[in-house]
């Protein structure tokens, strides 16, 4: 029976699997939760729908700006090195916001939020 590593990499094949899975949740995940906001947002802050446009468009060019940073560092340290970490770190931020009171504003919750973002 063949293991589950490759030779030449030594990269575990079931974990970058798993990974690929989660990832191909993930995205669209993230995308339609905040089109799935978008309802609350425009009643909480009053937005017409134009206003609400630009909220989705800008999670999309948030993604699309950090693309080519992450893409160099992948290129630099290594893809899928690179591919694992994001995929690990990605629901990190999301746990780390709801360990906060909900009226707190501290730095520590603004980082999170903006860690959640990259």
């Amino acid at each position: 029976m063949k293991s589950s590593t490759t030779a030449d990499t030594g990269v575990n094949k079931t974990l970058l699997l798993v990974a690929t899975m989660a990832t191909q949740f993930f995205n669209p995940f993230m995308g339609a939760a905040v089109n799935v906001a978008l309802k609350k947002i425009g009643t909480d802050f009053s937005m017409t729908a134009i206003g609400l446009s630009w909220v989705s468009m800008s999670y999309l060019l948030a993604s699309i700006i950090f693309l080519v940073p992450f893409g160099k560092l992948g290129d630099t340290w290594g893809r899928t090195k690179m591919f694992l970490y994001g995929t690990v770190f990605l629901p990190l931020p999301p746990c780390c916001v709801h360990l906060f009171p909900i009226q707190s504003h501290s730095l520590s919750f603004d980082l999170c939020r903006v860690w959640h973002r990259l």
